[in-house]
């Protein structure tokens, strides 16, 4: 279940702060959580949106890159995440050689 991250991160805070003992594995597996790429379409987004970031409760069914034949991660690489992801090497390690 997909939870808005800036939710999570506030309640994170919020229940480090009374603990007084902050735990930064939390922080770092919250920020990786954030930092995932979803690929949906406008109506997905809109619907995810709706849904509090809950893809689940969307309707929203998310599959893994690498189960993505390689012909359409060459496709999505070229027309939607080139230079727009941080860990574009990740893709492409993925994707063998998607230039």
């Amino acid at each position: 279940m997909k939870t808005s991250c800036c939710r999570i991160n506030r309640g994170l805070v919020e229940e480090h702060l009374k603990l007084k003992k902050p735990n930064p594995h939390d922080f770092i597996r919250v920020l990786l959580d954030c930092e995932r790429v979803h690929i949906v379409t406008l109506k997905e987004n809109y619907d995810a949106m709706r849904a509090d970031g809950n893809y689940q409760k969307a309707g929203i069914k998310l599959v893994a890159w690498r189960s993505i034949p390689l012909q359409i991660r060459q496709v999505l690489w070229a027309k939607m995440l080139r230079g727009k992801v941080a860990n574009a090497g990740q893709y492409v390690s993925h994707s063998q050689n998607l230039a």
